[in-house]
């Protein structure tokens, strides 16, 4: 079962929640709609994948990693019976780039493996605590301490800002030049930023949000594309953008859905 614990209320920037996997009941049917976090992923000694919805797969390593960025829904899968709890980070979009201090865009070419140094320093009582509880208090301490000491958050746009404009104020119905004025910069100045900040372009970032969020209300909907909120031009449009984003059909996942054969991440923590 899934198990979500909320971050201490000094690293709301950087981290969103805490899943703590302590067995694989519902990971043969979870999926995550890929809204452009990353999940900083303590694993031991598990093998397994990461399983887009089009099949394509990636290696799930051992040890202290942090997940690929993926234009498709991931489902992990381990080959193993949890022994001991499997703890997911759940980083906000620019949450990887302000603890870790690297260039997002990095996380596009596969998973992050986080260096024995920054283990050493940061995570090395990790899992030496007796309840969960207390392995949260020195995750929060630890990662507390790492975007105190990382310097990257300051830049000469407030990305933090800007995400929050496009999701809340324009509920990512906006355009890259409607931004650049709003924000009075350059869309030059724009991109860079997303590139390194959110690992994506603003427009794909758009773009990616956008559909997750229809995804959503397609579920809620009784999945009728006519009555979610965020529709596109068409149904052929909306079709190919399930395609390209989510890597099927919508009729594909009402049926996965409808039969219990498919659970969303997202749907989970909101729950």
């Amino acid at each position: 079962m899934l198990k979500i614990i909320n971050p201490c209320a000094s690293l709301k920037s950087v981290v969103s929640k805490y899943i703590i996997l302590s067995d694989l009941k519902m990971m043969d049917k979870m999926l995550f709609l890929p809204t452009s976090m990353n999940f900083v992923a303590f694993n031991r000694n598990y093998y397994g994948t990461s399983t887009a919805y089009n099949g394509i797969s990636h290696t799930f390593p051992t040890g202290y990693s942090v997940s690929i960025k993926h234009t498709k829904l991931k489902k992990f899968s381990l080959n193993s019976t949890i022994t001991e709890p499997i703890i997911l980070v759940e980083l906000t979009p620019i949450g990887f780039k302000m603890l870790f201090d690297e260039d997002a865009s990095i996380l596009r070419k596969g998973y992050y493996k986080i260096s024995n140094k920054t283990i050493e320093k940061y995570f090395s009582k990790l899992y030496k605590h007796e309840a969960i509880e207390d392995e949260i208090k020195y995750l929060n301490n630890s990662f507390f301490n790492m975007l105190t000491v990382n310097k990257s958050h300051v830049n000469n746009l407030n990305i933090e800002h800007i995400l929050y404009s496009i999701e809340h104020k324009h509920r990512f119905e906006v355009s890259v030049m409607d931004l650049v004025k709003e924000f009075n910069c350059s869309r030059s100045t724009l991109e860079r930023e997303f590139n390194k900040f959110v690992g994506f372009s603003p427009k794909v970032y758009i773009t990616r949000n956008k559909i997750c969020h229809t995804f959503l209300e397609f579920i809620n909907n009784d999945f009728k594309l006519n009555e979610i909120e965020y529709l596109y031009n068409n149904y052929s449009h909306i079709n190919l953008m399930f395609h390209t984003i989510l890597g099927a059909s919508p009729k594909i996942f009402a049926q996965d859905l409808k039969h219990n054969n498919l659970k969303i991440y997202q749907l989970q923590v909101i729950s």
